[in-house]
């Protein structure tokens, strides 16, 4: 067995979840790739989910992940754009001056309700397993994203412990199953053609997936993008002098959760650069939490330059900064102090 064998065969555990007859959901439920027919069977089928990723270790935030590409079109109200959408991925992918993917080795799933999720095979982009493998098929998502002429690409659910249903199993709420579908069914079938496919399950084979040297570059180099703005190098030692903050303000909570707002990023990105400082996060540490929440809306050098302005200096922001940023809790905030 070839080294790349040998590691790959560490990857053992997926993560099912399941809806229950009351509606509500689980999961958490832990097993080995050889008991998920034990598990499809044991609950008829039904309502069934598997985690997007393998892992190497049966606790799913610890260790590495491996799999498959893969995207999500989603919309509501209106299925063609889904399918427009699924359309021209599959033509980007197909590009010579981009992934060069023969369109044969491209997975297409009617997903038993009303989206589409493209797979390309792990072989296809010469993937190796990484603890930050979503992360890379995030950067790599949007630029099938940024590219659409619709905006179904869903881009959150890249975190590693990601749920997918289950191909073959039956949705709980339409009836349908999660089916495989030709591109040809794809371009040809409306929805209630594709649909009728749906009312069972279906087997469609595929040749053996190999490694495309033009995808594997294209792959390559968003995980460059990857490092650029994630694998930079600060002082991973250095920690503030004071007494850390051990918890999280309600307005600072506000302000990571919403993101970037035009505006007021840059003196958000400083404010958060402080806090994250006054936590007792090393520099390294601030910048791996301000990327993630920059998203790419700044330049990376633009954050670079606050991080290092707010180490540097050691800035710290009051309540009237962050009252024109950020809702003020009150006196429920234990750094909240009354005015004069």
């Amino acid at each position: 067995m070839s080294s790349q064998g040998q590691e790959l065969s560490k990857f053992i555990y997926v993560e099912g979840g399941r809806h229950l007859p009351n509606d509500k959901f689980v999961r958490n439920e832990m097993m080995m790739i050889t008991e998920v027919g034990g598990y499809r069977q044991k609950h008829k089928n039904h309502g069934l989910y598997l985690s997007a990723y393998i892992y190497d270790n049966p606790d799913p935030k610890q260790g590495s992940l491996y799999a498959d590409f893969y995207l999500d079109f989603d919309d509501e109200e209106d299925f063609e754009k889904v399918r427009k959408d699924a359309i021209f991925a599959i033509w980007y992918m197909e590009q010579n001056f981009k992934y060069g993917i023969p369109k044969n080795l491209i997975r297409i799933y009617y997903s038993g309700k009303k989206g589409l999720h493209l797979v390309v095979p792990a072989a296809v982009l010469g993937i190796v397993p990484s603890e930050h493998l979503n992360e890379y098929y995030k950067i790599m998502a949007k630029d099938f994203a940024e590219h659409s002429p619709y905006d179904t690409i869903d881009l959150k659910i890249y975190d590693r412990r990601r749920l997918f249903r289950m191909v073959n199993s039956q949705h709980q709420g339409s009836g349908l199953y999660k089916v495989p579908i030709s591109y040809e069914e794809l371009v040809t079938l409306d929805v209630e053609q594709i649909r009728e496919i749906a009312k069972q399950p279906r087997v469609l084979k595929y040749p053996k997936a190999y490694e495309v040297s033009m995808a594997k570059r294209e792959f390559d180099r968003h995980l460059e993008t990857w490092k650029t703005r994630f694998g930079k190098s600060f002082d991973n030692r250095k920690r503030a002098k004071d007494k850390p903050l051990d918890f999280v303000p309600p307005c600072i909570q506000e302000l990571i959760t919403q993101g970037p707002v035009s505006g007021k990023r840059n003196q958000t990105a400083s404010v958060l650069a402080a806090f994250w400082r006054k936590q007792g996060c090393t520099e390294q540490e601030a910048w791996d939490y301000l990327v993630r929440w920059n998203n790419g809306s700044m330049p990376d050098w633009e954050i670079k330059q606050v991080l290092e302005k707010m180490y540097k200096n050691g800035y710290e922001f009051g309540c009237s900064t962050l009252e024109t940023l950020a809702t003020c809790a009150g006196e429920s905030c234990a750094l909240y102090r009354k005015k004069k």
